[in-house]
């Protein structure tokens, strides 16, 4: 009787290593179910963040690469192929989390029994237990229940292989592109659209080609912001004067500069240069920095959304005619900023404050600080240390880079961008 258990012990043994086999360690897989597949809530990289059940979207977090325990050729742990971290089972009993973690012995293995077309998945702790789905709704909970218990069409999961780009290269940017200019590139009454066509948001959606167009080469996006440009001028005018709100007309002046510089198109430049005039002619203020919007009822206020944008635009406008008054504008538009808006010791771009006819601080302005305006001003210290050489600007710079990577990131020092709810910053 002895003998016959050990002979079964071993058949099953070795049923479940062939069954297994079938799975290829090192392969990512995606583990779906219900046409959802399981995906790091958020596509977060911290540890112990959670774990649903999402859309497939084709995307690292949710990809699992198979990992095989050492010591039980049955269990494998399974590595988020974003995060680098494992899916892990937060304590043994009915209704523990899943979330991913560190690998761990004790509960990042998993034996993957073959059901059909699926698999179960069981925890190498505690074989009673079994990952199941809350629901079939998206964003459905991961947990571990009772085998015997748990609704069967919420436990089985079919494990796809499926090669997906681990880091950013020329397909998934031309993908990207591609899904882009499908969903918002239209035709217009004269020439095309993006999206629903505006102004700071058409400037950086602009950008956008500009960015494939340097990627690639491909003078098929220089044909595309061709047409753009077109329908911008149709909309809008040549003569930008009508916008009151001076960043807007910048960041279609910064778009157009660089065009010029990309495709040499004399009409991109001249754009560029005539309403930068127009604009700074009428926004310019005696302590060097320009006014945020022409409505604007204190004319002796400013703000860190114009003065930053026009100094990098200024340098652009430099570098690409040869002409050093377009830097002398920038050299006095940041150290305006510099003295009104601008924390020395700790890096801070302030965002917005009025002054009196001596050029004292008023009580209150905006001291909030924004990865908008430190991200700008660290352009515009940048290009003014190129162009002077002058180490205050790469001292400035480097000041407002560690205070945005020590305060305007997560813990993974990744950008906080929308520090709002609602608004432009989104």
């Amino acid at each position: 009787m002895l003998y016959m258990k050990k002979i079964l012990f071993l058949i099953l043994a070795m049923t479940c290593i062939a069954t297994a086999s079938a799975l290829t360690p090192g392969v990512a897989y995606s583990v779906e179910q219900h046409g959802r597949s399981v995906f790091i809530s958020n596509g977060r990289p911290d540890r112990n963040a959670d774990v649903q059940m999402w859309t497939d979207t084709d995307v690292p977090a949710q990809r699992w690469v198979l990992e095989r325990s050492d010591t039980d050729p049955r269990q494998y742990a399974l590595r988020n192929l974003f995060s680098g971290l494992y899916l892990n089972y937060n304590g043994t009993r009915a209704g523990a989390k899943i979330r991913q973690a560190d690998r761990s012995v004790f509960s990042s293995y998993w034996t993957l029994e073959e059901d059909g077309d699926s698999y179960v998945l069981v925890p190498s702790q505690n074989a009673a237990m079994c990952l199941a789905a809350a629901s079939t709704d998206e964003g459905a909970a991961l947990s571990l229940q009772e085998r015997t218990a748990a609704d069967a069409g919420l436990t089985r999961f079919t494990l796809r292989q499926d090669d997906v780009p681990e880091a950013f290269g020329e397909a998934v940017r031309d993908d990207f592109m591609s899904g882009f200019l499908g969903q918002y590139y239209h035709k217009a009454s004269t020439g095309h659209v993006l999206g629903g066509g505006g102004w700071w948001g058409d400037a950086e959606m602009f950008e956008v080609i500009l960015d494939a167009f340097a990627t690639t080469g491909d003078l098929k996006y220089k044909e595309i912001f061709d047409e753009l440009v077109i329908d911008f001028c149709r909309r809008n005018g040549r003569d930008w004067s009508n916008n009151e709100f001076n960043d807007d007309i910048t960041w279609m002046v910064l778009a157009c500069a660089r065009a010029y510089k990309y495709f040499g198109t004399q009409e991109y430049l001249d754009l560029a240069k005539d309403n930068y005039t127009r604009m700074y002619n009428r926004a310019h203020q005696r302590f060097g920095t320009l006014i945020w919007k022409q409505s604007q009822e204190n004319k002796i206020a400013t703000n860190s959304c114009i003065n930053c944008p026009a100094t990098v635009a200024a340098c652009m406008l430099g570098e690409l005619t040869g002409d050093n008054s377009w830097y002398d504008k920038a050299l006095t538009i940041y150290a305006g900023q510099r003295k009104l808006l601008y924390n020395a010791e700790t890096g801070e771009v302030w965002d917005s404050g009025a002054w009196t006819a001596d050029g004292e601080r008023e009580p209150g302005g905006n001291h909030w600080v924004s990865t908008y305006n430190q991200g700008t001003m660290l352009g515009a210290a940048t290009l003014l240390y190129l162009y002077t050489k002058d180490k205050m600007y790469l001292e400035d710079a480097k000041k407002v880079y560690e205070r945005s990577r020590d305060h305007l990131t997560n813990n993974n020092k990744i950008i906080s961008v929308c520090q709002t709810v609602n608004g432009d910053l989104c």
